[in-house]
């Protein structure tokens, strides 16, 4: 019996001595998870998704866009689209292309005033119904 033990024993020590041996340990290295501070790119959407899902806002329904009249739509679509090409006109007055005519021009509720001088361009534009004025000068190029 003590012979078994023995045995039992020295094998026990035996296989410690190796696993004891065999166990490294390694330094622990952190990674950050957003991509934003040196993680994986491929986390971005992940986290992206994440986010919106915890999100308890939520944007606010704008009912002016649902009760807004669509003659009002048209007219402020209109004045943009003149106040666009306006701009472009100038532009291409300024740096040599197609000229703008200098005048008087009314279009809608803006009065336009265009002057072509030495310098460049200078344009100016009233609100008749706000009474706001803005006055642009370009310079030739």
């Amino acid at each position: 019996m003590v012979k078994k033990t023995c045995l039992y024993l020295l094998m026990s020590i035996t296989i410690l001595a190796f696993v004891g041996t065999a166990a490294e340990a390694t330094q622990l290295v952190w990674t950050p998870v957003n991509p934003s501070f040196g993680g994986s790119p491929y986390n971005g959407t992940w986290l992206l998704n994440s986010a919106q899902l915890q999100n308890k806002l939520r944007e606010p329904i704008d009912y002016l866009r649902e009760t807004r009249d669509p003659l009002e739509d048209f007219e402020y679509n209109l004045n943009r689209q003149v106040l666009n090409r306006l701009s472009q006109k100038v532009l291409d007055g300024a740096f040599g292309e197609e000229a703008l005519e200098a005048g008087h021009y009314e279009v809608g509720n803006y009065i336009i005033d265009i002057n072509t001088g030495l310098n460049g361009v200078s344009v100016s534009i009233a609100d008749s119904t706000t009474g706001d004025t803005v006055d642009v000068e370009v310079p030739y190029y």
